[in-house]
């Protein structure tokens, strides 16, 4: 499971790739009419007493998973699990998908968050391959891009966590490996500073 966990993951990577460089080759060369978008990128916000629960089971979504056991997991306790936010339907590198992304939460109203950032360009076997500058830059743009990511994963935090603490209840969680470079990043570390916090360890012995 974990082995084709991985793969999925690198797939999905490299699909995030291919639809970037895509967008950018029709923004360069495509002679056609692009219908206006806003230019200007909204926020999830929370104020205080903002949420109040819609009745029905819990409301599980999930971010960046192909996998969506925790989906299958909550389905299997009679909650509803709904359309994971990634690819296809949601591509977070792009103005256009992280708004999409927001507006489907908010209309959502999601009791429990499931997040696991994409850790391919983060790995670190990334290491092994930086032997050229080329290849350097290269790793380097890649994790530039992948810090959108990272910021849309704290800003989802943030408003889970504080639409929990003024309103009805609600639970979220980021799951990464202890030693993974993601959590080094300015983003991920904002949405460690948050109050009310927990974390567990997990390891291959406990289960």
């Amino acid at each position: 499971v974990r082995g084709n966990a991985i793969k999925i993951r690198e797939h999905m990577q490299e699909e995030l790739e291919r639809r970037s460089k895509a967008r950018l080759r029709k923004e360069q060369g495509s002679p056609d009419p692009v219908p206006a978008v806003s230019k200007t990128e909204s926020h999830l916000l929370a104020e205080p007493g903002s949420r109040k629960r819609r009745f029905g089971p819990i409301r599980v979504v999930e971010i960046c998973t192909w996998t969506c056991m925790m989906s299958i997991t909550a389905a299997s306790f009679g909650w509803e699990a709904w359309e994971p936010v990634t690819l296809p339907g949601f591509d977070l590198l792009t103005l256009r998908g992280g708004e999409a992304a927001r507006e489907y939460l908010r209309n959502l109203d999601p009791d429990f968050v499931v997040m696991a950032p994409p850790c391919t360009e983060w790995s670190q076997l990334q290491n092994v391959n930086q032997r050229t500058p080329m290849q350097v830059r290269r790793l380097r743009r890649k994790r530039m891009l992948q810090r959108t990511v990272l910021c849309f994963f704290d800003e989802v935090a943030q408003w889970q966590h504080e639409r929990g603490r003024h309103g009805d209840r609600t639970a979220w969680m980021l799951e990464n490996t202890r030693r993974s470079l993601p959590w080094l990043q300015e983003p991920l570390q904002a949405t460690l500073r948050m109050s009310g916090l927990g974390s567990q360890l997990r390891t291959p012995a406990s289960g």
